[in-house]
Parts: structure tokens; sequence; C-alpha cells
């Protein structure tokens, strides 16, 4: 039996996923995953990014490798490389196929697919149920850093919208783009002390701060940063010592990974206690690892739980201007922190 090597990409934009309707042969008009064959001597990805050209005038980033489909048509045996992906630019046409389709996991079973894409189905429902559950944990910091910069720095940032890659942007996808993220250095002494178990906590008194941490799952901006609710401890868990999530972020950025914005920003979340002589080593680095690259960070955000430090990462600044601390008083982390949640339960 003749055997047909293909790639396909299921491209994700929130939680839906992307189909297209076959114009052609012997399936036409059912419902499959875009992608083709491949080449020789291509490996998949390269065949898939090139197949996506090809097939939707459209670029996207490859996410993670999902399963190998193995078929057997009547006439050939289909082997298929399917990988999660996602779209660098908004703009689709469809140069092969006669219709498309965004589908959530509620109805991504109301089109008739190809009989190998069908084997996936409950595949990619699993993933678009797992990156639910992880982005409603990272979604609260997101917001977190949006309020605060509004609050802080003013109303450049209150029409800031939360979507992806980067997490905040400007309405018009132009004009501010800010990536957020989080770092914890590797002590494991410290770690423990942080990840302290909520579960069994007793009160003692009346305590409106631990009411909310254990209500909401969110800890951050309460308590000092003594705590890690429930909901944020998988994001803590992932986080990287700053140094390194500096020179990953960084690198994604001078890729055109973000896409490219007027003023580029990068938030980063910090579980230690940072000082000015901290943020000032922070800040001069990043300036240093990107100073080559096309697309650059323009600001650098270092928060801890007290402190907002704002560095100019542009050219031409002088040093002594390019760091402005910002100190967040309990009252104002409380503010942060509720309506952060209140934006979660979309209340």
């Amino acid at each position: 039996m003749m055997r047909i090597e293909v790639v396909a990409a299921i491209i994700r934009k929130g939680d839906k996923i992307f189909a297209t309707q076959r114009g052609y042969g012997e399936f036409k008009d059912w419902w499959e995953f875009p992608g083709g064959k491949m080449e020789p001597g291509e490996s998949p990805e390269d065949a898939l990014v090139r197949e996506i050209r090809e097939e939707l005038d459209a670029e996207i980033s490859i996410d993670k490798y999902l399963y190998t489909v193995e078929w057997d048509y009547p006439k050939f045996h289909l082997t298929m490389h399917c990988y999660m992906s996602s779209l660098l630019n908004e703009a689709i046409h469809l140069n092969e196929h006669e219709a498309a389709r965004w589908l959530t996991k509620e109805d991504i079973n109301s089109v008739k697919w190809l009989p190998a894409d069908l084997i996936l189905l409950p595949k990619i429902v699993k993933e678009l149920e797992e990156s639910r559950i992880r982005k409603f944990g990272t979604c609260f910091f997101e917001q977190y850093a949006q309020i605060s910069l509004s609050a802080l720095l003013g109303r450049e940032f209150e029409s800031l919208v939360n979507l992806d890659r980067p997490d905040l942007q400007s309405p018009d996808g132009r004009a501010i783009g800010i990536e957020v993220t989080r770092a914890m250095e590797e002590s494991r002494e410290a770690e423990e002390e942080l990840l302290k178990d909520l579960s069994g906590f007793t009160r003692t008194q009346e305590d409106e701060d631990i009411d909310n941490i254990l209500e909401y799952g969110y800890a951050f901006g309460l308590h000092c940063g003594k705590y890690i609710g429930i909901r944020e401890l998988p994001y803590w868990k992932m986080a990287l010592p700053m140094r390194r999530i500096i020179e990953s972020k960084v690198a994604k950025v001078g890729s055109g990974f973000y896409g490219n914005f007027d003023k580029m920003g990068l938030f980063v979340f910090s579980k230690d206690n940072l000082g000015e002589a901290d943020a000032l080593k922070t800040m001069n680095y990043t300036i240093s690892i990107q100073k080559y690259q096309d697309i650059r960070y323009n600001r650098l955000y270092l928060a801890d739980v007290d402190d907002l430090f704002v560095c100019n990462l542009d050219d031409g600044i002088t040093p002594g201007s390019r760091l402005i601390r910002y100190k967040i008083s309990q009252e104002q982390r409380r503010e942060f922190y509720l309506e952060a949640v209140r934006r979660q339960l979309g209340q």
C-alpha cells in the first residue's frame, strides 16, 4: 500500500481552533486541519510553516507537538504529524479550501471531519481544557499588571486589553505591547517557606486577606507576599530565576515572536523582594543582551509585592533617569488584588 507522510496545524486562538473544508477530490466538503505533504529532506516543522503559507497566506508559530496519526485509507496509508500552532498575523486567505471556521470544544463535532482528523478531536478538546485552566491562573497576573500600571503610571495603560503574544496590548494592536511573566530564584529553602499550605489554616482572628486567599485562590499582593494561593501555585512552580527569564524573553522579542509594537514592554513579577541595586542590575543586563537586536523592549517593569521599578531601556537616556521606583501601599495592593479577582470572575 502506498504511504503518504503529511503535517497538520491545529491553529488555536483563545478557546477556538481553526478548521478548513476541503474543496476538491474524493473527500470534497469534508473538514480537516490545514497542512500538507512533506517534501524530501524537509523537517515536519519546516513543512508545516511552508504549507500554511501556501494554503492560507499566513505565518504561524509552532507551539508544541501534539500527536502522529496513523490511518489506512482505501488507497494509501497516511502518517500525519500534528502540531498545536498559533497565528503570527491575523490575515487568512483560503487558497485551496472552500470554507473555514473557528470551532470551540462545544461545537467541534458540528462538522464532518476526515477520518484521520477525527482521531485528533479528543486530544484537542483535552488541550483546550488544560489551556483554559492554565490561562485562568495566568490572567490574574496579567490583569494585576494592567491595573497597577494604570494606577501608578497613568491613563496610557487604561485601555490595554488582555490578549496573547504579548499578554497586554493597546486596542489597535500597534501602539503598546507588554509581555507579562514571573521570576523566582532557585532557593529550595525560600520556596518551601513561600509555598505554605493554607488548606488547614485555622483563623485565630478575623483576617479578610486570608479569607480572600482561600476563597479566590490567589495571594499576590496580600499578606506581604507570605503565601501562594492554590490557583497561582502552578504559575510560580514554573518560574525561572530572573536572569534566565530575561534571556528567554529577550530572545523571543528579538525573533518577532510577539510582533512589532511602537512601544514594547516586559513586566516581570518577582516572588523575591527587590532592592534598587537588583533592579539596576537586571535593567543593565537586559540592555546589554538586546542592544544588537532590531526588535527590543523599550520598558522593563519589575514588580515585587511592595514596589514597581520602571526601567527605560531606550537609547540616549542618561543613567540617572533610567530607573524610577514606585512604592505600593498595603491599601493599593489590596485594591489591585480585588480588582484583578473581580475581572477574573467577570463581575
